[in-house]
Order: structure tokens, then sequence, then C-alpha cells
């Protein structure tokens, strides 16, 4: 493997509460925002971790792709539809957004990112909490809640309005210098109000943030039919190495709740659960996908679309990027 030095590789993860654009010879994104869009309300492109209205997905794409855009990876939803993506696919292609475009399972980036290429992902994003078992880079095994960060955020806000609390943390400077009012209705907001309560050590707030939490690690309770859909030879490389990703990384104590539910079952030297708090794990993994020597390779191209159409995912044959055996 060699690292590529050219900047003109295009990471795009555009999620449920927020969308990262950015060159593959950068870290962190050039743009990170909320996803939604003001039309009567505050909508997203992505619900529950799938996308629900390509036009507007598209949309958000072109508006913050970078011109020079040569080479595309699109961190794909582990959950999206088969159809979702050819359509994506299509419009890419026809719009000449790129000379070429490669999709990789956001679960399969979050593995990497990790700078691992097994891993059991445990995913609390803003649309869904997710259970997904990548074995030598394929997915081989997913399930999801459509419960995520979006919903405790609402929650959250409506418990926070509704005590008339809002007030004490806006009066604090750092309120207006974090650019609050773009993700007004997103997980970052609250996670900086929930760190915010937490260091007044208000008693009363942690009970609620708990009570909160609980559904998002519902998630949990699906683990051991994942583990059961995998090899027995396979369970323990999974069970060793247990990662956390998405916004959700961020919750107060959510390593040691996942390592004390998993061990209660499994036994807490079977297992090896690891957080590494970031927006950007999906992203990230982007990046590392990117600059690996035989990236451009793996591409579907113009002249690829123009002679199979869609039918180039199954020529160019990249389901070992995609999934195995779900």
């Amino acid at each position: 493997m060699f690292i590529c030095s050219d900047n003109n590789s295009v990471i795009v993860d555009i999620g449920t509460e927020t969308y990262k654009i950015g060159y593959s010879d950068k870290e962190y994104p050039m743009y990170f925002n909320s996803s939604k869009t003001f039309k009567n309300q505050f909508l997203s492109p992505v619900s529950c971790s799938t996308i629900t209205n390509i036009d507007s997905y598209m949309t958000l794409l072109k508006d913050n792709l970078p011109k020079d855009t040569s080479y595309l990876l699109v961190c794909e939803n582990t959950f999206e539809n088969e159809s979702v993506k050819n359509k994506l696919l299509a419009e890419i292609m026809e719009e000449n957004l790129a000379s070429s475009v490669i999709f990789f399972k956001s679960a399969i980036l979050d593995t990497f990112s990790y700078s691992k290429t097994t891993a059991l992902v445990l995913s609390f994003s803003g649309g869904s909490s997710q259970i997904v078992s990548v074995v030598e880079g394929y997915v081989t095994y997913r399930k999801k809640i459509d419960f995520g960060c979006e919903n405790i955020t609402e929650m959250y806000l409506n418990k926070i309005d509704k005590n008339k609390l809002d007030n004490k943390f806006s009066s604090f400077s750092f309120y207006a210098n974090d650019n609050f009012l773009n993700f007004k209705k997103s997980e970052y907001a609250r996670l900086k109000k929930e760190d915010f309560y937490l260091k007044c050590h208000d008693i009363s707030f942690k009970h609620q943030f708990d009570y909160l939490h609980r559904g998002m690690f519902k998630i949990l309770e699906l683990l051991d039919e994942v583990l059961q859909n995998n090899s027995p030879d396979k369970k323990s490389a999974l069970l060793n190495n247990i990662i956390i990703s998405g916004g959700g990384s961020y919750i107060n104590n959510v390593l040691s709740i996942c390592q004390n539910i998993i061990s209660t079952k499994y036994g807490k030297d079977n297992i090896c659960v690891i957080n590494h708090p970031s927006r950007f794990h999906t992203y990230f993994g982007g990046v590392l996908a990117g600059n690996i020597g035989n990236f451009k390779s793996l591409n579907i191209g113009r002249a690829d679309y123009a002679e199979s159409g869609v039918n180039i995912f199954k020529k160019k044959n990249h389901s070992w990027l995609i999934n195995k055996n779900i």
C-alpha cells in the first residue's frame, strides 16, 4: 500500500443530522454542517440513516462539492437500498460531478477509522443505532433500530425548554462562538448542553440523561443475533474488536455502559470495547480508503458507466466493499 499525494479525491458523508465533505488529503472535512434545510420545517434528505429524498440529497451534494473534484468517494449508509445507490450513480455520472466514483458502506469505513478490517461496530448515529459485524472488510451481518441521536436531541431539547433552563446555558460566551445556531436541531447542540449541565453537577440531569440514552442502548439486545450469524471462529475476533462510532460516541459513560451490558452476557475477559469519541469516524475512514494506492483503480469511471450503466456494480464486483451473505 502507498499513499496518494493529490488532493482531488473528495469524501462525501451525508447523514441524518450533519454532512461532511472534504478532500482526502485532510483529516477533517472542509464542510461540516447541519443536513437539514428549512422548508416550512427543518428537513433532512436522510432519515433513520437511509436516504429518503434523493433530489434533496443531490442538491446538498452539488451545492458543496468542490469544483475540482475528480475522484469521489461516497460514504454509503450501511442499510441503504441498492436501488438508491443506482440512482445516485446515475445522477453523479450524468451530471458530470466527478470523473469516477466509489461507494463504501459506512460500517466498513468506521472499521477503517480504528485501523481495523475486522470489528463489531456499535454505531450510535443521528438517525439510528446499529450493530454491524465486519470481517476482513466484508459486512457479514447487520441490525439496527430507528432510534438515534436525533431522537435524543428532540426529547432532550423539549425537556430543557419545558424546564426553562436554556437561558442559563446561553448566557455563556462560548454559546455563540461554537456556531450554535447552525446546529440548533443537531446532536452537536445537545452534547454541548449536556456537557454544560454535567459540569454544573446537577444530579437531576444525570437521571434525565440516563433515561434518554436508554432507548439507544436497546440495540445491544440484538448483539447475540449478529454474532450467531457469523461463523464460530469469527465470534471471538469480533468480541475482541468492538468499536463505538457516531456522534453518540460522545455520550457520557457510553464506553462503560456498553462494556457492562456486553460483559454480563459474554464475560469481562472475553470482550474488548474501544471508544475514540469523534463525529468523523465514517468520514475519516473514507479519508484512509481514499489514500490507498489502488483506490482509483477500483472507482467506477465515466467510460465504465457509459458501457454498462448501473450494471457496472456487478461487473466490477464491488461486493467485497459492501456486504457478504446478507
